[in-house]
């Protein structure tokens, strides 16, 4: 009867000759066909206890097959895992013992090849490069005691020199910051004109004697007695094309005809809107506080503003060039 089962699963052995072909095959590691055999007897022979455990045995030590594969792809990492299932599940199974230690012994070779390169970087002072090498050797090997070491040192000398670069920039930003403070106090050092009076101020002073009454009223008597004349020229606005001569001590301009110079059809300008001080060797502009304001060369005058020829008085929607001569 077991012998008419087996023919009818397509088995022409006896069931012992089956059995014995199963356990060699199993003995070989050929676990996948040892099972096709030991199933076929369980055809037959449903409550066989010994084949029961050779199937037991096989799904356990299946895994194997896969390890292999990826051992010889190289994936030791992949590979190390299953073998390592099998040998958890029986310790006494040599393949599964002989490729854990196979995988070991390549997983160390790769960390320590990882970790020569990592050193080799890090003579370089390529940090990152390192970094890279030394994580991968770990990778492999997470116990590499010299990997740990060196992972330390890369990360030390890695602060250090971020460290320097950050003193080397902030010192760089103070070199930069005095050498900027030094030209514009050299700046500020040089001989300039006062905004008065137009006379030269000396080296390290902020304003001429102009500002102290007493000089001041002898420039000005001083200024009576010299001719000292200035032309300005309307270029835009309703009086376009006419001049004025300025030879008084102050000229007022305004829309009010008690005004020196008076433009009453420009609606935008005051009516005592600036005032022309001759002072010293030149002239100075003041606004008189208006509500449109007075610009010069385009930019509002808020002070005093000395004029010389060339500049451009806006007041209102009028334009005045200004010739000094």
């Amino acid at each position: 009867m077991r012998i008419h089962l087996l023919k009818k699963a397509g088995v022409s052995e006896d069931r012992e000759s089956i059995i014995h072909k199963g356990k060699k095959l199993f003995d070989e590691g050929k676990y996948r066909e040892a099972k096709e055999q030991f199933k076929a007897i369980l055809v037959g022979d449903a409550n066989n206890e010994e084949v029961k455990k050779y199937i037991d045995r096989i799904d356990a030590y299946e895994p194997l097959d896969d390890a292999d594969k990826l051992l010889k792809d190289k994936k030791y990492i992949e590979a190390r895992a299953l073998y390592q299932k099998v040998f958890d599940s029986d310790p006494n199974q040599i393949k599964a013992k002989k490729g854990v230690k196979q995988c070991k012994d390549a997983l160390n070779k790769l960390s320590d090849d990882f970790l020569k390169k990592a050193e080799d970087e890090l003579k370089l002072e390529n940090f990152d490069s390192a970094l890279k090498n030394v994580m991968e050797s770990l990778k492999n090997n997470p116990e590499n005691v010299q990997a740990k070491s060196l992972l330390e040192r890369i990360n030390k000398r890695s602060f250090r020199k971020r460290i320097l670069m950050a003193s080397v920039i902030s010192l760089s930003a103070v070199f930069f910051i005095l050498i900027l403070a030094t030209y514009v106090s050299a700046r500020r050092r040089k001989s300039k004109r006062c905004n008065l009076c137009g006379s030269i101020i000396a080296a390290g002073k902020q304003t001429c004697g102009c500002q102290n009454p007493n000089v001041f009223d002898n420039k000005t008597v001083a200024l009576k007695n010299r001719q000292l004349s200035c032309t300005l020229i309307i270029e835009n606005g309703p009086y376009k094309g006419q001049r004025y001569e300025i030879t008084e001590l102050e000229t007022f301009i305004g829309s009010d005809d008690t005004n020196e110079i008076s433009f009453p059809e420009d609606a935008a300008i005051s009516r005592r809107h600036a005032k022309i001080r001759s002072v010293g060797g030149g002239y100075v502009l003041t606004d008189l506080k208006t509500t449109n304001g007075t610009l010069v060369n385009g930019t509002p005058i808020t002070t005093q503003c000395s004029i010389v020829s060339g500049d451009v008085i806006t007041i209102g929607e009028t334009e005045i060039k200004v010739h000094v001569g």
